[in-house]
């Protein structure tokens, strides 16, 4: 009784305080019934946390203050109680049987609360089933108004069933949650993987975290046929077929699984066999036995295993035209019974809506008609989106930032130095000449030369068979050309790639290229000061601190004292980690953030002191904030491109992007972002790109000379050569990267001679009758790493070739490559015993 007089008093007196203003005193009415208090519905489970809501209704009193004490009835421990919207500021708090109870008041100069609203939640975890019940304890429990009358009427308790948890029987003590997750389903080989050995066994896995997978509604189909006949356990089974799968089949999967509470999952998936092997000979001019042809390389009429050109052979032959080869003549399925791209199903959206007494044909990405115009039923539907801003990008981006890892560095070809010189370099030299065209004779973007270097095949354009070629490997997906472990099918439908700069470059300039989904109407291209990663998490982590250093706790009230106490060492605690990564992130970049790594020390020289001296040192905490709040970054948005090209990558094509930011950003680290915007308002952003601008470096950019033979300068370049030859100067060493018609198209090259002469030209051939472009860089190892030189562009013209010269320029071709080739050889052979003999 002392306890409830006692707390009586308080919750009075602190009322009397709020109404100091009032002009008139007017002492406690008692039968003023206006404010009523309830109990919500609540669903409680045997030792699970629940919470049971204090609702209030004023009845048009203006309430500044409440004691809510309540009696409980049942096998439970209250946990917490908690202060609601209603009244905000807590003047007590206590949870110990049977005197619970909870009071609040309205902070002076706020306002009276009136209406109805939540006042407080009891926060209960009930340790047994059965009945669990709350009832208002008359005695102490009162709710005063301005006038400072206790203006409390009815009080409603409540009972609730306590149930048993569910799925017990699955462990013994059951889930506070139904389970609603369904089996998850793992089948090896992966869906798309290629090249796998024909006598590969398929492999199934089902895995559930809650109540197990019910085998029973387990179904297994392999092309269509139903699997019965494999050895499964509890988690998963093999399926051996009994002869192998034929080679470059195309295997379907499909397997369907439910828990045992009927939560269910279906895969889809298919991955496809390695094809046969090329014949022995395959690819030295001779047609050898088992060979149809044998051009040395894939030519119009020859693939590259020696077979003619045949539309669903599962060899795309882009020489004689194909885009794909999906290993069958069917129209329908992506690629069409001629081996063409087929708009895929994602790109003909709205198709639906008009198919309906209308004659729209759903191009693609062509602007289409008003839904009104072709059904007035559909006035409301959403129509593709036309135009983006940087707030469409924003949140896609950031997420990228936040959730995403950074997209792994570039392979770059390096030349070796000292002693290896002679052991890796003059070889490569010795076999593809000094002089002359670096012919690219795989089409693959890397040069016969580069390929020697790198280890990789000048004959094959696809080294490690992985589906990617091995320039599109080094230059554009960072993946390594003699390891299976690129896709190309990763990145044709729904990648947004970053493809200039590669991760870890540093740079003097910034403009950024890649590539998007064909379906993608805009690219907008955001940078991200590196640090803000970590360094956001410090201020979040300071926030929280100043969060539990304003809390108002009664000196008097040990208990709320010691909660202070222990969740001021958390918070240090998280600040500390916090601080840590940050400073971490500093010493890999020690030329910036001076002035930040200063704050961060006062900062940390702060927390060491203790929380005890802490809670007493809110006013420096503040300081400290807002002084290390001024070096907050904010993400930079650098613009968007609206003109996106069909370009192709490889086997299909994408949308190509470049972005020249006119934005003056400062030295440091930052993580690039592109964010591609669809018709439909979506967005999908890329992996980001950590890159470091630094003004410290001046690394000259290539300088071209001639295109073909043609001097570079101000007349208008024209060539009949629909591959031609771009030479130049760079730094000896330097990785020369070229950029054909934007982004369609690009190739590369190393600087290997002692005066950095280059020849480079476009893997594949270019349109005839049109204008071209060709941008060219550089990039040079550095004791700091690999450093980006700007761009040099050099326009021309690619013109239709009449017969007889072409019969000419063949001839004459011919002819100058058997005497370069002597030439050369001797050249070579020549320096090597010269440097032999030094």
């Amino acid at each position: 009784m002392f306890k409830k007089m006692r707390k009586k008093s308080a919750i009075f007196i602190a009322a009397l305080l709020l109404a100091n203003q009032a002009s008139l005193m007017v002492l406690p009415a008692v039968g003023a019934e206006n404010v009523t208090l309830s109990l919500g519905d609540a669903a409680l489970r045997n030792g699970c946390p629940g919470s049971i809501p204090i609702n209030i209704d004023t009845g048009g009193e203006a309430v500044l203050a409440a004691d809510v004490a309540l009696n409980i009835n049942g096998n439970a421990a209250v946990d917490s109680m908690v202060l609601g919207s209603a009244l905000p500021m807590q003047a007590c708090n206590d949870t110990s049987a049977p005197d619970i109870m909870l009071c609040g008041a309205r902070q002076p100069g706020t306002g009276a609360f009136t209406g109805k609203g939540v006042y407080g939640t009891i926060n209960v975890t009930p340790a047994k089933t059965g009945t669990l019940s709350f009832s208002f304890d008359d005695e102490t429990t009162n709710v005063i108004n301005d006038s400072i009358e206790d203006v409390l009427g009815d009080m409603t308790g409540n009972d609730y069933k306590v149930t048993e948890r569910f799925d017990v029987a699955v462990d013994g003590k059951g889930f506070c949650t139904p389970d609603t997750t369904a089996p998850t389903i793992t089948v090896s080989p992966s869906n798309g993987q290629n090249n796998v050995p024909v006598d590969t066994p398929v492999k199934l896995t089902l895995s559930d975290d809650r109540v197990g997978v019910d085998l029973n509604t387990l179904e297994f189909t392999v092309n269509g046929v139903n699997v019965d006949t494999f050895s499964y356990s509890k988690t998963g089974g093999t399926y051996q077929p009994a002869t192998p799968f034929d080679e470059g089949e195309k295997i379907e999967v499909e397997v369907k699984a439910c828990d045992n509470s009927s939560n269910c999952r279906t895969y889809n998936g298919n991955f496809r066999t390695a094809p046969p092997l090329p014949p022995p000979g395959c690819g030295d001019k001779n047609v050898d036995e088992g060979e149809d042809c044998d051009d040395g390389r894939q030519t119009a009429t020859c693939d590259r295993d020696c077979t003619f050109v045949t539309c669903g052979d599962g060899i795309i032959n882009d020489v004689a035209g194909e885009q794909c080869d999906d290993f069958n003549k069917q129209s329908g399925d992506g690629c069409s019974s001629s081996c063409a791209l087929e708009a895929p199903v994602e790109d003909k959206i709205y198709c639906d809506t008009y198919e309906s007494g209308a004659t729209y044909t759903c191009p693609l990405l062509e602007t289409k008609p008003s839904a009104a115009e072709q059904n007035p039923a559909t006035e409301n539907l959403s129509l593709p989106k036309e135009n983006f801003g940087e707030s469409d990008f924003a949140k896609s981006a950031t997420s990228s930032v936040e959730e995403t890892a950074l997209r792994p560095a570039a392979k770059t070809v390096s030349l070796p130095t000292g002693a290896e010189q002679a052991e890796e370099i003059d070889p490569c030299i010795l076999k593809y000449g000094t002089e002359g065209a670096n012919f690219d004779h795989d089409g693959d973007g890397l040069s016969d030369r580069t390929e020697c270097y790198s280890g990789t095949d000048p004959n094959l354009d696809d080294t490690d068979g992985d589906s990617c070629l091995d320039g599109e490997e080094i230059n554009r997906f960072y993946t390594d050309p003699l390891v299976a472990d690129c896709s190309i099918s990763d990145y044709v439908e729904e990648e947004v790639l970053i493809i200039d700069p590669k991760p870890n470059w540093i740079l003097t300039s910034l403009e950024v290229s890649g590539s998007a989904p064909r379906r993608s109407l805009t690219v907008g291209v955001t940078a991200f000061p590196a640090i803000q990663k970590t360094f956001s998490k410090v201020l979040t982590q300071f926030e929280g601190l100043l969060t539990v250093l304003k809390r108002d706790v009664d000196s008097a009230n040990s208990v709320a004292v010691q909660q202070k106490l222990s969740d001021t060492t958390n918070a240090v605690e998280n600040l500390q980690t916090a601080i840590q990564n940050t400073q971490d992130f500093i010493k890999e970049n020690p030329n910036s953030y001076t002035d930040l790594t200063s704050e961060l020390e006062r900062l940390t020289t702060f927390l060491d002191s203790g929380a005890a001296a802490i809670m007493d040192g809110l006013k420096q905490a503040e300081s400290l904030y807002n002084t290390l709040e001024k070096n907050k970054t904010q993400p930079i948005f650098l613009g968007e491109v609206n003109n996106l090209q069909t370009v192709g990558v490889g086997n299909t094509t994408t949308a190509g992007f470049k972005l020249a930011s006119e934005k003056e950003l400062a030295d440091g680290a930052y993580d690039l972002v592109a964010t591609a915007g669809f018709s439909d308002g979506g967005t999908k952003s890329s992996a980001p790109v950590r890159v470091f601008l630094s003004s410290s470096f001046d690394v000259k950019a290539p300088l071209p000379q001639t295109l073909d033979g043609i001097p570079i300068g101000l007349q208008e370049i024209t060539t009949e050569n629909r591959r031609p030859v771009l030479s130049g100067k760079s730094i000896y060493g330097a990785m020369v990267f070229a950029t054909w018609e934007s982004l369609v198209l690009e190739s590369s090259i190393i600087a290997d001679s002692a005066e950095g002469v280059f020849d480079i030209q476009p893997p594949r051939d270019l349109e005839i009758g049109e204008e071209h472009k060709v941008t060219v860089y550089a990039i040079t190892e550095t004791e700091e790493g690999f450093v980006r030189s700007k761009n040099t562009t050099v326009d021309f013209v690619v013109e239709k070739t009449s017969d007889s010269s072409v019969y000419y320029y063949t001839i004459g071709t011919a002819l100058f490559l058997l005497l370069a080739g002597g030439l050369n050889f001797a050249i070579g052979r020549a320096g090597r015993k010269k440097r032999m003999a030094v």
